[in-house]
């Protein structure tokens, strides 16, 4: 299981998702991109990112590409055969913030997801795939 200090940066994310990107463009897969904000009720930002960094940890697999994106956002892309992943890491992120928040003494986390498919057959830059993501986020929350 990856620890929470083995998030990658907004950069690592970037040149990941590019690598990504080129090979869907080359097997025909498309993959999932979420973009999150998660929101701390203590407005601790050292207690928020802990917490939503393990979070994110316990709700994805290993072989997903987690990263910190700037405060407070964070982007998972779901790799590999990607089809009904989406609504499962929804479930155990809505289960993991429930059980953070739950904890005694944990700052209470609440969080914003938008998703966006990258489709070898309609291919789009990185930056529009993360804007629809973007778009997605702030129509839900």
């Amino acid at each position: 299981m990856r620890q929470p200090t083995k998030l990658h940066t907004a950069d690592e994310f970037r040149l990941l998702a590019e690598h990504h990107m080129r090979m869907a463009d080359r097997s025909g897969h498309a993959f999932t991109i979420l973009l999150i904000r998660v929101d701390e009720a203590n407005a601790d930002r050292n207690v928020e990112a802990a917490g939503a960094a393990g979070v994110l940890v316990q709700a994805t697999r290993e072989s997903d590409v987690l990263a910190r994106v700037g405060d407070g956002r964070y982007c998972v892309l779901l790799t590999g055969d990607a089809g009904g992943r989406e609504a499962m890491i929804l479930s155990r992120l809505v289960e993991e913030i429930a059980a953070h928040n739950a904890r005694s003494g944990a700052g209470r986390l609440a969080l914003s997801v938008g998703a966006a498919a990258y489709e070898p057959k309609l291919p789009a830059p990185l930056d529009a795939v993360l804007d629809e993501a973007e778009r997605r986020m702030t129509q839900r929350g």
